[in-house]
């Protein structure tokens, strides 16, 4: 994830005045890592996929969790639940 701020010409999502590539993040306390989704909004295969992924502060590394979705909204909810 490189931004490109300059260049012929750097790929925008929304508008000239408010570029989106990074649409949401969340921080994930309990397990320090942060969450985001990005969208590879011209499927330019030099950039990372469209998705939802994970940095870990603790190892420095970005997960690809899933591809492909057009995040709107991301949230991390810390209470631990069961789910069924």
């Amino acid at each position: 994830f490189t931004p490109n701020s300059s260049g012929s010409p750097s790929i925008l999502e929304g508008t000239t005045a408010e570029p989106i590539g990074i649409c949401q993040i969340a921080y994930d306390e309990i397990n320090d890592c942060m969450y985001f989704a990005y969208r590879n909004s011209h499927n330019d295969v030099t950039c990372a996929p469209t998705g939802i992924y994970r940095y870990s502060f603790a190892t420095d590394a970005v997960d690809l969790l899933l591809e492909g979705p057009n995040v709107f909204g991301l949230v991390v909810n810390n209470t631990p639940s069961k789910l069924f």
